[in-house]
């Protein structure tokens, strides 16, 4: 990985949009703090696009999109997302993006459901995350929010989930499973291709993605300009970010803001 400050002016200027994560990426264990909620106004301003892209359940995309300065958010580690579209009398309209259709979509929350009930008579200890209510294409369990599960076990629940012929996302607070075929990577290419128009060939090209944890590691292959935050977990990654930031969490996304918004302005 190379420091941040050794992205060029010429690549960072030609961002055309920022893809992020938002546990300890754009939060702060949980928590968002006014210079990374301004950092989000500072990219609209300068001309970049901005979509949250996270393993956090449906209901929190819809929210983020609907309140924040993006251009959607996408949920649930590249399955679904929420974006605004104009509406009468100047308002705004939420929409839902969603690749499955309604039937498959009933069926795979099924095969879900009964997952949930095996892991529960498996693993008795493991903990359902507290935000599944929201979750609409995968399910997923507590292994670093409120609750400290060793990486042995994380490796047999996974294990267990893919011999039922789920697939497994593990970020830093959750591991996931789910019967959808998209990762971060693949989902954000295709919800940006719905949405704004993008050759999803393009993204990796004219976007920059900043995370931090396994679920993350689709985006850092891929993406040209690839950032982890400081606080990276580096030996639980397979695939490494091109660029880190000197800065953990939020104070890194504002980092990394400050650097693409400062390319921007002096190519002008």
């Amino acid at each position: 990985m190379k420091p941040l400050a050794s992205l060029s002016d010429d690549v960072a200027a030609k961002i055309e949009g920022l893809l992020f994560d938002l546990d300890d990426t754009f939060l702060d264990h949980g928590a968002l703090h006014e210079a990374t909620y301004r950092a989000l106004f500072r990219l609209r301003e300068a001309g970049i696009s901005a979509v949250g892209l996270t393993g956090r359940p449906s209901n929190w995309a819809e929210v983020a999109a609907r309140l924040f300065p993006l251009a959607g958010c996408v949920a649930e580690n590249g399955a679904l997302g929420w974006y605004l579209t104009p509406a009468a009398n100047g308002r705004t309209r939420l929409q839902q993006w969603d690749p499955v259709p309604p039937e498959l979509r009933r069926d795979r929350v099924a095969k879900l459901n009964e997952i949930v009930r095996e892991i529960a008579r498996a693993f008795p200890a493991l903990a359902l995350a507290d935000d599944g209510h929201g979750r609409v294409s995968d399910r997923a369990w507590d292994v670093g929010e409120f609750s400290t599960v060793s990486p042995e076990m994380i490796a047999e629940v996974t294990n267990f989930l893919e011999d039922r012929g789920a697939k497994v996302r593990t970020s830093s607070v959750h591991l996931h499973a789910t019967f959808d075929g998209h990762d971060k990577a693949t989902g954000a290419a295709a919800f940006l291709s719905a949405r704004l128009g993008v050759d999803p060939g393009a993204v990796p090209l004219r976007w920059a993605f900043v995370g931090d944890s396994g679920n993350d590691t689709p985006c850092f292959n891929v993406f040209r300009v690839g950032v982890g935050v400081a606080n990276l977990h580096q030996a639980r990654l397979a695939i490494l970010p091109r660029y880190l930031t000197k800065l953990p969490r939020g104070a890194g996304f504002v980092e990394l803001v400050d650097r693409l918004v400062a390319a921007r302005t002096s190519a002008c």
